[in-house]
């Protein structure tokens, strides 16, 4: 079966699909729609090529993001749904309960600093997660670091205000996700400790950390290199 073939079938669905299906391992095919569904695009880079995949290996991931779809909810769209799966990659083995999307305000170097981004909780913490050009931003608020969380609605959408360790952030034009059930749960969280303690992490670690991340995400070096690199400069 060539390339240009009009129609072939694809070994994920079985659907018949034409000119723009992509190629996979074995000299099969996958639709778009399995493409799509398994959370690739045709710009993002892929951890593993897409032609060296099996398509038990594209519908085990497919199967895999159907239930982390359940896990953030029906409220999440195309983009906000991206952005939760590159979050969840930092947060490790803790469940997103709830999340907001909006316009994140803080202080950089005695200067007001915005950007777009995820307010995330999690049964440890409110977690902020935003993409930047060259990679990501992520910030923590333990619940047993913060003393109050406000909310309210404006023209631009609803805002919430975190006051922790005596400091003030705030997300405003909260448009997207889970805001009465994010706020009600983060509120029943605040000031209790998690059962398993964040080890602090110093910013020369945290810096070390974004950059192996980055070597790992560029293909320079493997998952296994990149977990000794991390286990290493945690001290786990």
């Amino acid at each position: 079966m060539g390339f240009f073939d009009r129609k072939a079938k694809c070994s994920v669905c079985g659907k018949e699909t034409g000119l723009n299906r992509y190629r996979i391992a074995d000299k099969r095919w996958v639709c778009p729609s399995c493409f799509e569904l398994a959370g690739f695009t045709k710009v993002k880079p892929l951890d593993k090529p897409i032609q060296k995949m099996t398509a038990i290996e594209i519908q085990e991931i497919i199967e895999k993001n159907g239930e982390f779809d359940q896990e953030i909810g029906p409220e999440a769209n195309k983009r906000t749904t991206a952005l939760l799966r590159s979050a969840k990659k930092q947060l490790s083995d803790e469940k997103i309960m709830y999340w907001v999307y909006g316009v994140y305000k803080t202080k950089s170097l005695g200067n007001d600093t915005i950007r777009n981004g995820l307010f995330i909780a999690t049964e440890r913490q409110i977690f902020f997660y935003a993409e930047r050009f060259t990679g990501f931003e992520t910030e923590s608020f333990p619940f047993s670091n913060i003393s109050s969380l406000e909310i309210g609605k404006g023209l631009t959408g609803h805002k919430i205000n975190i006051i922790a360790s005596g400091n003030k952030s705030e997300m405003y034009g909260i448009n997207y996700g889970q805001v009465d059930q994010f706020v009600e749960y983060a509120r029943s969280k605040i000031g209790k400790s998690s059962s398993t303690p964040f080890a602090p992490v110093s910013v020369d670690v945290a810096e070390q950390l974004r950059k192996y991340k980055s070597l790992l995400d560029d293909g320079i070096i493997n998952e296994e290199e990149f977990i000794a690199k991390k286990l290493e400069l945690l001290k786990l």
